[in-house]
């Protein structure tokens, strides 16, 4: 029986979900840190949410309306990702992906197509526990993500 502890799987690509925030921003700057020191490539991720109309106006919307503008939606994403990249992750190797639809579900769709080995993202400081417990984007891609997934309060 050997002592010696078992071997970390390599890491050699990094998911970065991004929102924007400074959360997200925070945790960029992790990745940045971490990518050189097991030669990882990182992948910044941003899933653009269709605000979903409010309850009153929906009846009044005809069903034939048309759909909301796809193209400028993730025109104006990627444009924001580039931003992103460029303000936190200089020096880094990146691809990015932009989609639409519900953050935590592509956040983990992303990780397995991709083959992430890490997920790096932001998580409140205050009530990281009341979060995990009680829900948030970071509690949902903890329990369904293909890899570790490392939390990143604002305060570190």
């Amino acid at each position: 029986m050997s002592t010696q502890p078992a071997a970390s799987p390599p890491i050699r690509t990094i998911l970065v979900p991004t929102g924007f925030s400074d959360l997200s921003k925070h945790a960029a700057r992790y990745a940045r840190a971490i990518a050189p020191v097991f030669g990882a490539s990182v992948i910044v991720v941003h899933a653009a949410e269709l605000p979903p109309p409010a309850a009153e106006t929906a009846a009044m919307i005809p069903a034939t309306a048309p759909a909301p503008d796809m193209a400028a939606l993730l025109e104006s994403a990627r444009n924001g990702v580039d931003v992103f990249v460029r303000e936190n992750l200089e020096g880094v190797e990146v691809r990015t992906i932009v989609t639409v639809g519900s953050p935590d579900h592509e956040i983990v769709q992303a990780a397995v197509r991709e083959g992430a080995d890490l997920i790096v993202m932001g998580t409140h400081a205050q009530g990281v526990l009341k979060r995990l417990v009680f829900g948030s984007i970071s509690k949902s891609v903890v329990e369904s993500a293909p890899c570790p997934v490392l939390l990143v309060p604002l305060r570190g």
